[in-house]
């Protein structure tokens, strides 16, 4: 067999040749995994028909942004190979429920945060499901099938209680935040403003009501509800 290293002159057992041809293995998956992510980026970010830039956008800040989603991905993946480390531990398998529990409120706060750094729903949908992937693979990590039935109806419930509750809850939160900003602001500050800064003041809230009308009428709740039902079945069926 080949040697794992140039400098290694021991005898090849089949043990050694073994763990050779796996790191060999993981070392071209690694590979091929870095080759998907570029790919995968430049599919979600692409350029227009004869390799124009989109309109109103630079050469640039088109890879500023290819950039930026590349290494959020590495980030991520880091933090996910972590995770899957972790669920081999006695540790975790003597406090899976525990676990279980935390990590899914850890996938609502990194669906915001990517949300935000993203800035585009699209953007961040792959990583989502990738989480999600994540969540349902150490679920794995149970001692017996009783526990990994029990996490699984543990999930089911979680979900049940994120889409019913938390969902919709902290979407409430995040759009009437503005309005309550100044709300709280009108109230703690609203001495010596002249006629001029208080007809500023009514202007920028009345141009918040109108985005906060825009976010909670018409069709984008409803996109919101299909892209999180979208992703939760893709990282199920993948």
């Amino acid at each position: 067999g080949v040697r794992g290293a140039w400098s290694d002159n021991s005898k090849i057992d089949s043990k050694t040749e073994m763990n050779n041809s796996m790191c060999r293995l993981g070392s071209a998956l690694v590979v091929l995994g870095f080759f998907t992510i570029y790919r995968t980026t430049q599919a979600l970010i692409p350029k227009n028909a004869g390799g124009s830039t989109n309109e109103g956008q630079s050469e640039g800040s088109l890879t500023s942004k290819r950039s930026h989603f590349l290494w959020i991905c590495l980030a991520i993946e880091a933090i996910l190979m972590c995770v899957w480390e972790f669920s081999y531990s006695e540790t975790f398998k003597n406090n899976l429920f525990r676990f279980k529990v935390l990590f899914q409120m850890m996938q609502i706060l990194l669906d915001l945060l990517l949300s935000s750094i993203m800035g585009d729903r699209l953007l961040a949908a792959p990583i989502l499901v990738s989480i999600q992937m994540a969540e349902m693979l150490i679920t794995c990590g149970a001692h017996n099938f009783v526990d990994f039935t029990l996490v699984f109806l543990l999930e089911v419930a979680l979900n049940v209680f994120q889409r019913l509750l938390l969902y919709p809850l902290i979407k409430t939160i995040t759009v009437l935040r503005p309005r309550w900003r100044i709300l709280i602001s009108r109230a703690v500050n609203n001495r010596g403003l002249t006629i001029e800064a208080k007809k500023q003041r009514e202007r920028a809230l009345q141009k918040v009501n109108e985005e906060i009308e825009l976010r909670t009428e018409g069709i984008e709740p409803l996109l919101d509800s299909l892209s999180i039902y979208s992703m939760e079945k893709t990282g199920g069926m993948l």
